[in-house]
């Protein structure tokens, strides 16, 4: 049986869970106590503070974990092999060391090294997953990895109708990683160390350039929208960069509702007087029901953001309908 767009396929709660928000909170405090010492200097030792800090956290975390769980968790890759590759790694060697010398962990420098090489192999933003961190990235992937905030759970959702037989497959990368192959290659070899063979950087030339080409053009508009100082400008670079997401599987849905989000503010706010009221509000429509669909499939039918964007659409659809009866 195929498996539709939408459908979750997994959901699950972190093995080893940390809270981003608060581990770059201690972070940032850590590293600026540093930077007091060397009189505002950044040095390698405010990088390897910062790290410290994640790396103590992490161990912390492990630590407390059940005896099964800490077993599920060493059973997981670990392609950095930190201890083999000491050259290649001084930061995180270095941060082992600091925390093993000043006491701050109490294990053998192989179990700290085996956590931690496992951990940055496998990482999704609030912690491990014993299950989902065994689906397999593809640039063109046919699921998209979500978190559920309601159930503090990683969701897989399928984004496209997957074929029986078919591998599940999710974007590891993020668009600010780099779309084109190029980046997403370099990216992928320095946090996953491995070479994507997918069939998307498995193109042959003609096709190839035609998909670098729209990856490009999604990248150029993505920085060009940062310094947009306008709704009409905001607008213009929002709506391009949703016609070029049709055509290139690797941008992620999320993504596309994150631009959707930024285009309805923008024209909300807007007090220029560009967009006349009749304008504004079909605008803003669209990009409500283009946002309800795809929240829908990634969040699923009664996620938070599915019934928020549908009672956006629904508000502006009553305005559309009270704007043209006042018309006639």
């Amino acid at each position: 049986m195929p498996i539709p767009a939408s459908a979750l396929i997994m959901r699950e709660k972190p093995l080893l869970e940390v809270d981003p928000v608060e581990m770059r909170k201690e972070s940032l405090k850590m590293e600026n106590i540093t930077l007091e010492r060397h009189k505002g200097k950044s040095t390698d030792k405010t990088t390897t503070a910062r790290k410290v800090v994640k790396f103590c956290k992490v161990m912390d975390t492990f630590m407390k974990l059940k005896n099964d769980d800490k077993r599920q968790y060493l059973s997981l890759k670990d392609s950095f092999n930190y201890l083999e590759n000491e050259e290649e790694f001084p930061l995180d060697i270095n941060t082992i060391d600091v925390s093993i010398f000043k006491e701050i962990i109490s294990v053998s420098r192989e179990v700290a090294a085996k956590v931690w090489g496992i951990f940055n192999t496998n990482y999704f933003e609030n912690g491990v997953f014993f299950h989902l961190s065994r689906v397999n990235h593809s640039c063109s992937p046919n699921s998209e990895f979500v978190w559920n905030s309601e159930e503090k759970t990683q969701d897989l959702r399928a984004v496209t109708c997957i074929e029986a037989g078919q591998e599940i497959t999710a974007n590891y990368a993020d668009l600010e990683d780099g779309l084109n192959k190029k980046f997403r290659q370099e990216y992928l070899m320095n946090n996953f160390r491995f070479s994507c063979t997918c069939p998307c950087c498995c193109l042959l030339e003609m096709e190839a350039d035609k998909e670098e080409n729209i990856r490009l053009e999604i990248m150029k508009l993505h920085h060009l929208l940062k310094n947009a100082d306008s709704a009409d400008t905001i607008v213009k670079n929002i709506n391009l960069q949703l016609k070029f997401s049709r055509l290139c599987a690797g941008v992620k849905l999320s993504y596309c509702l994150s631009l959707l989000e930024i285009g309805y503010q923008a024209v909300q706010e807007d007090q220029s007087g560009h967009h006349t009221a009749n304008n504004q509000e079909q605008v803003l429509l669209a990009y409500c029901k283009r946002a309800a669909k795809l929240s829908k499939i990634i969040y699923g039918d009664s996620g938070v953001e599915t019934l928020r964007w549908r009672e956006r659409r629904d508000t502006q659809v009553e305005r559309e309908e009270r704007h043209s009866g006042g018309e006639r």
